[in-house]
């Protein structure tokens, strides 16, 4: 229990800064969530007696668009992909399925799209 306590407490961290962590209480809670979560994503036996997958019951879970983490990161590296590399990430996002995340794929378009106005300006404005 207590190295799981610990695991929490380093993700937590990771995604809070110390004044913005949550109260004890709401700290349990979210401890609780962590746990219900991580056993859900816990292989499980078949029906056929055959050790399961380990896939997740909730489809809605099986990206991290839902929850924020990494929400920053995702948007930061895609606009700069597609800003600084505008060919390479657009090849790269049509032909990989599943490479990135949802968000990231946008923050990559928004990229491309501000990287051809910036070009737009240049070459109509002077």
């Amino acid at each position: 229990i207590g190295s799981l306590r610990s695991q929490f407490l380093a993700l937590t961290a990771h995604n809070h800064t110390p004044d913005t962590m949550p109260s004890s209480v709401a700290m349990r809670r979210l401890e609780e969530r962590w746990l219900d979560n991580s056993a859900s994503l816990a292989p499980r036996a078949n029906a056929d007696g055959s050790a399961g997958t380990g896939e997740m019951d909730n489809a809605a879970n099986d990206d991290d668009d839902d929850d924020g983490r990494g929400a920053l990161e995702d948007m930061l590296w895609g606009n700069l992909l597609g800003f600084f590399w505008p060919v390479g990430a657009a090849v790269w996002l049509m032909r990989e399925e599943g490479v990135w995340s949802k968000r990231r794929q946008l923050a990559v378009v928004t990229g491309v799209l501000v990287n051809l106005a910036f070009g737009a300006m240049r070459v109509g404005g002077g």
